[in-house]
């Protein structure tokens, strides 16, 4: 008995005060209104998507990426070598660096001496074996295999699969085209992609220069959405939790959150922004911004966890190249994926699945921790 009172004493100063947060915690949610689209009509949902997919690719001027480039080339040129004859771009999913590297780059160096040749990367082969000879057979027609030339891939990530027979395709590239001091290369791709080469293959080592894109700050992700919430006269909600928590304006409050919760990924960033649109309570026909969040991850078995790798490491995939990347039959593989496309953890867009963005920053941490080459920061 003795026992049990000196543990209950112990229990008070700290139990009751747990108790006591829990309990208010709890009152404080209880105040709070679900705050999401889903009391939006089908019709509002599509203006506001349609009015998101309208803003700009990129918050980020891309001015400062082709300083970074053409200081790179300048030094290249200057002096010729296999130690500084590429770059590599990283950069998150939501940044359409693909784009920039594939039309807005080679227009900024129009007229360059050497040339400029972009890469088609588009489309990956069908069958890992063909990956290595398909892009023999574009540096061939790009004339990329020219002695003197600047080569882009916009997306290395299609350039290779996670195969037995996907890989040697890096091993082409890397005697191709890094060790050959007469040619530069400018290579776009995800940083989990970076991390996994930098372990499978030599190429990240012959990368004799890499470049990270920045996240994207709050006062940029507001003024990149800033026209959005203008045309619908978006008001920012007062009930947030968020007002007790610093003296902010509502407005700087929801975008320090918004820029945290989606570690500065634009596409995450715009799917956290649209799903937190919903009516006012008092003012049912207007539109107020309530607290972003992101959803919790649902359980996900051990194989689940591979194929959705597959996914961060190429970005977007069809069954079939997702089949060979695993080492699976597609029969059995798409009963997978059907699972996955129901719980929303993956999408499907013309024949392509991908990840749902708002399951991408929690999912990198989860496969982090499962010991998948993957940096939780990127």
């Amino acid at each position: 008995m003795a026992l049990l009172n000196q543990q209950l004493q112990r229990w008070l100063p700290t139990g009751l005060k747990q108790f006591l947060d829990r309990l208010a915690n709890s009152d404080e949610a209880a105040e709070q209104p679900e705050e999401n689209c889903a009391d939006l009509t089908p019709e509002q949902i599509e203006q506001l998507s349609e009015a998101i997919q309208s803003l700009p690719n990129h918050p980020v001027n891309p001015e400062a990426i082709y300083s970074d480039i053409k200081a790179a080339l300048e030094q290249w040129q200057a002096n010729p070598q296999s130690s500084n004859n590429s770059l590599a771009i990283l950069s998150s999913p939501g940044v359409a660096i693909a784009n920039i590297l594939a039309h807005d780059l080679e227009q900024q160096l129009a007229g360059h001496e050497p040339p400029v040749l972009v890469l088609a990367t588009a489309d990956r082969a069908r069958e890992s074996h063909q990956i290595e000879s398909l892009l023999e057979q574009r540096i061939q027609q790009t004339g990329a295999d020219q002695d003197r030339c600047i080569v882009v891939i916009p997306d290395l990530s299609q350039c290779f699969l996670r195969s037995v027979d996907g890989l040697s395709s890096l091993d082409f590239l890397q005697e191709t085209l890094l060790q050959n001091p007469c040619r530069f290369t400018i290579m776009g791709l995800d940083p989990v992609a970076w991390h996994y080469l930098g372990v499978v293959s030599h190429l990240a080592t012959y990368c004799s220069q890499e470049l990270s894109l920045p996240k994207l700050e709050a006062d940029q992700l507001q003024d990149w959405l800033k026209p959005v919430i203008d045309q619908f006269q978006l008001q920012f909600s007062r009930h947030s939790a968020l007002q007790k928590a610093t003296n902010d304006s509502p407005e700087s409050r929801y975008f320090k959150e918004l820029a945290a919760l989606s570690n500065g990924n634009r596409v995450v960033a715009e799917q956290l922004f649209l799903q937190s649109i919903h009516s006012a309570n008092d003012r049912p026909e207007a539109l107020e911004l309530g607290v972003p969040k992101l959803p919790n991850l649902p359980s996900l078995q051990e194989s689940d966890n591979y194929l959705l790798y597959s996914l961060l490491l190429h970005g977007e995939m069809t069954l079939s190249a997702l089949a060979d990347s695993l080492g699976e039959a597609v029969p059995t593989l798409r009963y997978q994926a059907q699972a996955l496309q129901q719980s929303e953890v993956i999408l499907l867009r013309e024949d392509r699945l991908s990840i749902n963005p708002t399951y991408d920053p929690e999912l990198r941490q989860s496969l982090a921790l499962n010991n998948f080459v993957i940096d939780s920061r990127d």
